[in-house]
């Protein structure tokens, strides 16, 4: 507590001044470094980030804010792309915050796909060869199916892989995944034009990388499931897909997809390495900045996005999900009880589920059989029909 009293110090003026001072510097150092970072950094980093939102077409996602930087999203050419930063593991990179430009495919391959540019020959070892001399040597390439990676690696993406290998700097990385092309840059502040060559980069990939997963063949061991989809999509006005194995249409009037997905983790060993996901979309944005996802342990943006807590009343929902949105008076009116118990009730039959902006999915960690597997389409749909209903997206 600072006082002006001027008691102990033999009544002067000068003896209260130098008790306030004293006072004053026995802050920690922490503390004030905190303010500092509250009053002057946050607001600075922030309007930083609104102006390379501004300049690069995109906007915050789910009302996320950090200091460094909030997770921007948007859509380029018809794919949805997203800017990021977060903090690096591990002992080497303890510490250190990077920028990644991401592009997400319509639907995640199942290749177990990692094409990540090397900087150091060693590092190449284990990689497939794809008989591409230039891209053999700056990438190294992974899969759980060499012959369908092949196919994916089509000249027309492979060319764009090369273009860029060459004039890639040091402390960038770009790389394509199962969910789709990535770009990381080893900084926490990057420039807006970074950003936008980053953007038009895995823009392109994800373009060419649509195309071309139509010409690889599905996965050998679904295809007894894949048999069983094609014979109900014809009947059902769906269509069918092989990479991933994918049924997906206009169902209840909006469109849905449910697609065969792998399991990554083996340990402990899932009861089967197969899981389906199920993902409806909703006519236009629900325009709240919503995002209901199953609680777990806090992240780093949950204690901002916390800020923007809906104030949900079911207390078992409020322990069973994590529920924000920008416009959390708004988002909490749709999600009433009602909702929330319809949620509840997703969950409990299926698995994990989540509800955003733009759609309501759900992961099955068991793979059911095929018609088993419609069944939850149908129901996702039937209830994300029934959502855009009470938000005034579509006639109830």
């Amino acid at each position: 507590m600072l006082s002006l009293s001027a008691e102990g110090t033999g009544g002067s003026v000068e003896g209260a001044t130098q008790m306030v001072v004293l006072t004053v510097a026995g802050l920690s150092v922490a503390a004030m470094l905190a303010v500092y970072a509250f009053a002057v950094q946050r607001p600075r980093a922030r309007r930083r980030w609104d102006d390379i939102a501004t300049q690069l077409g995109l906007a915050p996602a789910d009302g996320s804010a950090v200091d460094t930087g909030p997770k921007l999203v948007g859509w380029k050419h018809g794919v949805r792309v997203a800017v990021e930063t977060h903090a690096r593991g591990g002992h080497r990179h303890a510490g250190r915050i990077d920028s990644v430009v991401r592009a997400r495919l319509t639907m995640p391959l199942d290749l177990f796909l990692s094409v990540s540019q090397v900087h150091e020959k060693r590092l190449l070892t284990g990689s497939l060869a794809t008989g591409d001399p230039s891209m053999d040597a700056h990438y190294r390439t992974t899969g759980n199916d060499a012959a369908r990676v092949m196919a994916l690696l089509t000249p027309a993406l492979r060319a764009v892989l090369n273009e860029v290998a060459p004039s890639m700097p040091k402390d960038a990385n770009f790389m394509i995944l199962d969910g789709g092309p990535q770009l990381e840059l080893k900084t926490a502040k990057p420039s807006a034009e970074q950003l936008a060559w980053g953007l038009d980069l895995v823009v392109r990939a994800a373009v060419l990388l649509e195309q071309a997963r139509a010409g690889v063949p599905g996965a050998f061991d679904l295809a007894s499931f894949r048999e069983a989809w094609r014979s109900r999509a014809h009947q059902l006005g769906l269509r069918v897909t092989e990479t991933p194995l994918a049924i997906a249409g206009s169902v209840s009037g909006v469109h849905a997809a449910a697609w065969v997905a792998l399991h990554r983790s083996v340990r402990p060993a899932p009861p089967s390495r197969h899981f389906l996901v199920v993902r409806v979309s909703f006519p236009r944005s629900l325009g709240l900045g919503l995002r209901v996802r199953t609680s777990g342990a806090p992240t780093a943006t949950d204690a901002v996005l916390d800020e923007q807590a809906m104030n949900v009343s079911d207390p078992i929902f409020r322990k069973v999900f994590r529920a924000t949105a920008i416009d959390a008076h708004r988002a909490s009116a749709l999600v009433d009880g009602e909702m929330a118990n319809a949620l509840m009730d997703l969950q409990r039959r299926y698995g994990q589920v989540a509800l955003e902006d733009g759609s309501c999915s759900v992961a099955v960690n068991v793979l059911p059989d095929p018609e088993q597997s419609l069944a939850v389409l149908h129901h996702v749909a039937e209830l994300a029909r029934w959502i855009a209903g009470r938000a005034g997206l579509i006639a109830s």
